[in-house]
């Protein structure tokens, strides 16, 4: 009874190691704040995986859809475009910020405001749904505490005026 018993915990015991290798996280979420009247706004998260995984999409109620998008420049102009999935390396991270990729928020249901939060759900093709509130910085932020940047790179429609020429706006 007490060899059964041993091989039940070591079970238990590899089974939740096994998982533990597997994890996958993200954290440090955070949103730009929107103009009012955007429909389009942005978020940021960094994502890491113990034994590697696959985003493959993100979801959340405050905005008709979200997209996976990577930004790049192209002949001198800052363009978008949808990703289908980011690959996390085994042991690695993989930062999603502006100007590289990102995730895109369409049909806004309200503008972001900064000191707010947006509930996030991201589905990994291992882990599954991992759910996260991102905190909303200053419209143009450049990072999660940046409190300076509030309109000085955005017109009233939400677009970048600081010349990066981005074909989504200030939401990248």
């Amino acid at each position: 009874m007490q060899l059964r018993l041993a091989i039940i915990t070591l079970s238990m015991f590899s089974a939740a190691t096994a998982f533990a290798e597997q994890a996958t996280s993200v954290s440090k979420a955070w949103a730009r704040a929107t103009p009012g009247g955007a429909t389009i706004g942005a978020a940021y998260v960094t994502l890491s995986s113990k034994a590697g995984d696959n985003l493959i999409s993100v979801s959340t109620p405050i905005a008709g859809r979200a997209e996976i998008h990577s930004h790049t420049e192209v002949d001198g102009v800052m363009k978008m475009r949808k990703l289908e999935k980011i690959a996390i390396p085994a042991g690695e991270k993989h930062v999603l910020q502006p100007g590289g990729d990102h995730i895109m928020l369409f049909d806004l249901k309200s503008p972001l405001k900064q000191g707010d939060s947006v509930p996030l759900t991201f589905t990994f093709e291992t882990a599954g749904a991992v759910a996260v509130d991102a905190s909303v910085a200053a419209i143009g932020a450049k990072s999660p505490d940046d409190t300076t940047a509030a309109g000085d790179d955005v017109d009233h429609h939400g677009h970048s005026t600081d010349g990066a020429g981005s074909d989504h706006g200030q939401a990248q």
